[in-house]
């Protein structure tokens, strides 16, 4: 994995990438990298998540990232896979590095990284060599030219939806695959002893094909339970007067009901739905999907604000966090469930 298991900072970051750790272990990856996101937490949590008790490195490996000194960083990491031996390493590109803002974290150039822990590397005896790039597709192929020896770079740049072949990087022997965004594919790699072509790969979709597995369903569940038990005061949503952010404008969120009296057509197509074309009012329930999910775990994320912030009114939804008349439970603003009006709209107060 190429790194970057949260996209934001705070304490439910924190929380996602502790669980994202133990998933990762409960699938038996081998190697992980270090994305900038992930950098962008407490270097004392990355340290306690990615080390077992005596504070030994576990999964995470990079040629050019270490948190406080290298030793609770793997600079790389051998697995043993159909009789041969895998070397892999990662680094983390120039300008994702210029995101993380911490002096706990100690960071070279991808080049100088590499030429340290190569020698190092290749004493392993390795069958293939792999470097995790997280960098951009031109950055990557740069790397896989100036070090050749990495037969797989695997690449957290390129488009969302990933390019369902190898590369060959020109002037190299080397072969590139692309991750694309969050998480929809698996890649498997075959390796030959045909020199004519030592690699396949097959972009495989991870859909309904595949079953939840029961103890990641297990873990998606305390995961729940911990947000809920943490409640939005917790996870640092709120004040200790219990409200959340002022919005920019001033207003105040009111609830779609308010709006009826004036748009009474619109409010009847928000809560019903279009006829024969959605009968169920999609965003009028919205907070009953959360609370009664269909399809995949019917694990309840009422209590998650990353699904709370489309889900319910009052909230920004790229941030993921309240404002101070936003939704922040079913009982204590029953107005503000669903996603409602003022979402698209902005908060009703002045208007009304």
């Amino acid at each position: 994995d190429v790194g970057n298991q949260v996209r934001r900072i705070g304490e439910q970051a924190e929380v996602e990438f502790d669980y994202s750790v133990e998933a990762l272990r409960l699938m038996q990856y081998t190697a992980v990298g270090f994305g900038p996101d992930d950098l962008r937490l407490s270097a004392t949590h990355l340290v306690k998540a990615i080390t077992d008790d005596e504070f030994q490195p576990q999964l995470f490996a990079s040629a050019n990232v270490s948190l406080f000194d290298e030793s609770f960083t793997s600079l790389y990491r051998i697995a043993t896979v159909g009789g041969r031996r895998v070397g892999i390493t990662s680094v983390l590109a120039s300008d994702h590095q210029q995101k993380v803002a911490s002096t706990d974290i100690l960071m070279k150039p991808p080049e100088v990284g590499l030429r340290e822990i190569w020698p190092k590397l290749e004493q392993q005896n390795c069958d293939v060599h792999i470097l995790l790039a997280y960098a951009s597709l031109e950055e990557s192929r740069r790397l896989a030219r100036a070090f050749p020896q990495f037969d797989i770079v695997v690449t957290a740049g390129g488009a969302d939806e990933p390019n369902p072949n190898l590369e060959l990087v020109s002037e190299t022997d080397s072969v590139m695959i692309q991750t694309g965004s969050k998480g929809m594919y698996a890649f498997v790699i075959g390796v030959f002893d045909d020199s004519d072509q030592r690699f396949l790969a097959q972009r495989v979709p991870l859909d309904a094909r595949f079953a939840d597995a029961p103890q990641t369903v297990e873990l998606f569940q305390r995961y729940q339970t911990q947000l809920e038990q943490m409640g939005l005061e917790g996870l640092g949503l709120l004040n200790s007067a219990g409200k959340g952010t002022r919005h920019p404008s001033g207003a105040t969120f009111l609830g779609a009901t308010n709006c009826r009296e004036c748009h009474s057509a619109e409010f009847d197509v928000w809560s019903a739905g279009v006829q024969g074309q959605d009968a169920v009012g999609p965003h009028a329930h919205a907070t009953r999907s959360l609370r009664h999910p269909i399809g995949r775990t019917t694990i309840g994320r009422l209590h998650d604000p990353e699904c709370l912030s489309c889900h319910v009114t009052g909230w920004n939804a790229q941030e993921f966090f309240p404002y101070d008349s936003g939704f922040v439970g079913e009982r204590e603003s029953p107005l503000l469930v669903a996603n409602g009006c003022e979402n698209c709209h902005g908060p009703a107060s002045l208007h009304v």
